[in-house]
């Protein structure tokens, strides 16, 4: 039992260390929204396609593929089977 009690506290240490250093990342944040081109606000999934485009799969509202400076929403109309993405 002590070893197993040495192990979590030696993974949380580590945890909290990696915890840390991720917050003293710097950069700009953008926030989007529907009225900026996102299908939804429920967002399900966030993939990133080799050619460094964004896809955003929503909840009820099909997906939105963000090429970094505007959204393409793809729906049922397009082709999807549903516009419920997971």
């Amino acid at each position: 039992m002590a070893h197993f009690l040495r192990y979590i506290y030696i993974f949380n240490a580590i945890k909290g260390f990696f915890m840390i250093r991720s917050l003293e990342r710097t950069g700009t944040w953008q926030t989007y929204s529907m009225a900026d081109g996102l299908a939804g606000m429920r967002i399900e999934h966030i993939a990133e396609d080799s050619e460094g485009y964004l896809w955003f799969a929503t909840w009820d509202n099909g997906v939105s593929c963000f090429d970094g400076d505007e959204f393409q929403t793809f729906t049922q109309q397009d082709g999807l089977v549903s516009d419920r993405v997971y």
